[in-house]
């Protein structure tokens, strides 16, 4: 549906001149990066929905600004910019409201051509088109000078006060970061009234009552925003595995149902570190290195990238790839999938548990579920398993395979540091703790 919308979209932009030749002789190139998005999800999927499209004239951007109302319309948020052109005529953020098109059109065209992000939404029931201007959304890195307030709500949430008629709610990880939750800088708490500098990306949001402005911090770590950290799943013999991809640090962070734990060691499940060789298979693809560092182990891999969304890997320690119980991968093909997982890993002590959860439905505050890995080379038991369950936030996980349920006590962390990563304390309640009394992990971006 949304590759048809853009391609109407496009035509509707090259078909211009049949209407508006008047405009078509006046050449104006620019580059518009927009995100459209539904008002039943009050933050977009950047990952999905940035789409760039090249104007040359005047009556194209005419054209595309008039398909942005009429998408409001139709119940479309639209943010939209110009790709390379920075701030210059606005000093702070602003917002305009019109019952007319032409108008709106023309107050759009205005603040894109100073340098601003322009976000506009329609107000079916006062017919009003609602726009908001600011410099810096869709512009990852920017950062604000504030106090730490409380904005009142059940439950409150922490904002940043800039200035006497500005405050920003704070975001992350697709939430609002509440008060009754641990909020770092670099590993120090932070308090009421602490005022400190923060940098993300600044949008608006709206509820039931007004519109607001929040920071994302979400892109502030050392992962480039440009590259993100990829998921790959596949299956063989009935079993699966998810396999988050970090080819920046040359890290693998996986979780599978499958039972051989013999191979399991290899890259079945937990972190993997991976180093390139100058060697390839007999199919000319590369061969990597992949080491488990908490075993002290290592394996022999090649790495063949079909396109943007495959990748095949083998194993090369064996042949046998159809035997499930021949302690091999053999041969695995991993599509690139874009549903809403977060990675986390524990490694403390070495143990390198991951989980990937599905985080779709804690937004429609419904049940979730996820996979796990467990570190069975350990001497002591953990209350975690290899293999699927559902959970309810991350209250507890029911795996299942055993139907097994482990209860948590869970106290979140969020922490706006160098490297980005937030941070779930898990404490079992109910169930043997095993090797640790609490289970740290933290957020893979």
């Amino acid at each position: 549906m949304k590759t048809i919308k853009l391609l109407a979209l496009l035509a509707a932009v090259l078909s211009f001149a049949a209407c508006e030749k008047n405009n078509d002789t006046v050449r104006h190139e620019r580059d518009i990066e927009y995100m459209e998005y539904t008002a039943d999800r009050w933050t977009p999927d950047y990952s999905r929905s940035t789409n760039t499209v090249h104007l040359t004239t005047e009556g194209e951007f005419d054209t595309l600004l008039g398909r942005f109302c009429d998408d409001a319309r139709e119940g479309y948020k639209v943010a939209l910019r110009n790709a390379y052109r920075n701030a210059k005529g606005a000093k702070e953020a602003s917002s305009y409201s019109s019952d007319n098109r032409q108008d709106m059109k023309a107050w759009m065209r205005q603040k894109v051509d100073e340098g601003n992000t322009v976000t506009v939404y329609y107000d079916s029931q006062n017919s009003l088109w609602h726009g908001s201007a600011d410099i810096t959304a869709l512009h990852p890195g920017t950062c604000y000078t504030g106090t730490l307030v409380f904005i009142e709500s059940d439950p409150s949430y922490w904002g940043l006060k800039v200035s006497k008629d500005s405050t920003f709610r704070l975001v992350k990880g697709g939430c609002f970061i509440t008060t009754n939750r641990t909020f770092k800088i670099n590993g120090k708490p932070c308090h009421l009234g602490d005022t400190v500098t923060l940098c993300g990306e600044l949008h608006t949001g709206w509820d039931s009552y007004n519109d607001y402005f929040y920071l994302l911090l979400d892109r502030t770590g050392e992962q480039d925003p440009s590259r993100p950290i990829p998921l790959y799943e596949g299956s063989k013999n009935g079993y699966n595995i998810l396999m988050t991809l970090d080819e920046n640090h040359h890290l693998m962070y996986c979780t599978s149902t499958f039972g051989d734990q013999t191979w399991q060691g290899k890259i079945g499940g937990g972190k993997f570190r991976y180093e390139e060789t100058d060697q390839t298979d007999s199919l000319g693809n590369p061969v990597i290195m992949v080491y488990n560092d908490a075993m002290g182990t290592q394996a022999p891999f090649s790495m063949e990238q079909r396109n943007s969304t495959t990748l095949v890997l083998r194993d090369l320690t064996a042949i046998d790839t159809t035997d499930p119980t021949s302690h091999t991968l053999g041969e695995i093909t991993l599509h690139r999938t874009y549903y809403v997982y977060e990675t986390w890993v524990c490694d403390t002590l070495g143990f390198n548990i991951v989980i990937h959860y599905y985080t779709e439905h804690i937004i429609k505050y419904e049940d979730s579920h996820g996979w796990s890995s467990s570190p069975f080379y350990v001497n002591c038991a953990t209350p975690f398993e290899a293999g699927a369950f559902d959970a309810n936030m991350w209250d507890y996980f029911i795996y299942s395979t055993t139907n097994n349920r482990v209860d948590f006590n869970t106290e979140y962390i969020y922490d706006i540091d160098e490297h980005g990563h937030d941070e779930i304390i898990l404490t079992p309640v109910n169930t043997p703790a095993g090797c640790l009394e609490s289970y740290v992990f933290r957020n893979i971006y």
